[in-house]
């Protein structure tokens, strides 16, 4: 499991300081990239063999939104490969309390 702690920026935020939906899953991309590159399976390592990742789809649930300047922790794991070609990814957001925020 892949682990990244980040701390919500004024960029990342609606007119009422909550975190927007569009930055929550760009964050889960971006742990996602920070963690295959942790497992050498980063994009510039992948393309030596003609192949790369990419997300095609989310889906999610959303317990409570992070606000302005919190910090969450995003965590991520690789799920069982389905049909040989599509390997899910899950997403685990907790506050600094632990508390689950989505996944």
């Amino acid at each position: 499991m892949f682990k990244q702690k980040i701390n919500v920026g004024s960029n990342d935020v609606d007119c009422f300081l909550n975190l927007k939906v569009s930055s929550l899953f760009m964050y889960f991309q971006d742990v996602a990239t920070n963690a295959v590159i942790d497992l050498k399976l980063g994009s510039e390592q992948l393309r030596k063999s003609n192949v790369d990742w990419i997300m095609t789809g989310i889906s999610t649930e959303i317990y409570r939104i992070p606000g302005y300047h919190e910090d969450i922790k995003i965590m991520t794991y690789p799920g069982k490969a389905k049909l040989d070609m599509f390997y899910p990814r899950y997403f685990v957001v907790e506050d600094k309390k632990g508390n689950v925020l989505a996944k």
